[in-house]
């Protein structure tokens, strides 16, 4: 089974999970009380093997149990195939590299608390999944990394993404979480190259996330 069937896989699984406990019959018969405070915003970074990004995010509750959840991430891209390389002097240096790549995706998910009713709202673990369009950026590796930014050429990817986490609330107004998400991005129309003559596909792959929320009622 390749990368693409399990992401699309696992994007439709979690919404099923979330429709189905939203509307048992054992659901309805029973009367929750409202999890407060609720996240709002939060700030964080993720971490893939092709670097560090940063990203942000809004939340609005759909549910006791169910946000929406917007977050938008930059990041840079790398090729697998790239070796950084050392001279006498200390200077590095990526043989056959073209371009710098960056990303900046905005997924765009529902996330669902699990078991909400049963654990303690300062310990919640979650599911999400959602869509997650992307604007790819390039620069010359040949020209200075400030020199470059004026040379930036756009490109798009557009993708499902799915993953797991938990969130530990510290106080009534700040809770932190930790996450495991798999994005599934191929590049739609325009090729970009980190190295060249070897045009990178697909520039999704495995991210750790870790971030601070920003609880309000």
């Amino acid at each position: 089974m390749n990368k693409k069937t399990i992401i699309f896989i696992l994007s439709f699984i979690f919404p099923s999970i979330i429709f189905a406990q939203n509307n048992s019959p054992l659901e309805k018969s029973k009367k929750y009380e409202p999890i407060e405070p609720h996240n709002k915003w939060g700030l964080g970074v993720s971490y893939t093997e092709q670097g560090i990004g940063v990203r942000s995010g809004l939340y609005f509750k759909l549910s006791n149990s169910t946000n929406l959840d917007l977050n938008l991430s930059v990041s840079g891209v790398a090729d697998s195939r790239e070796f950084e390389e050392y001279d006498i002097f200390g200077n590095s240096r990526i043989r056959n590299k073209e371009n710098r790549i960056y990303m900046i995706p905005l997924s765009i998910g529902i996330q669902h608390y699990l078991f909400a009713d049963e654990l303690d709202d300062s310990f919640r673990p979650y599911i999400k999944s959602g869509i997650a369009p992307t604007l790819v950026l390039t620069n010359p590796y040949s020209r200075g990394f400030f020199n470059a930014l004026g040379y930036l050429q756009p490109a798009f990817a557009i993708g499902p993404y799915a993953g797991v986490g938990l969130q530990f609330k510290q106080s009534n107004s700040i809770g932190f979480n930790f996450g495991i998400s798999y994005y599934y991005l191929p590049l739609v129309g325009k090729k970009v190259n980190s190295l060249y003559d070897q045009p990178i596909k697909d520039v999704g792959g495995l991210q750790f996330q870790f971030g601070v929320d920003f609880l309000g009622r």
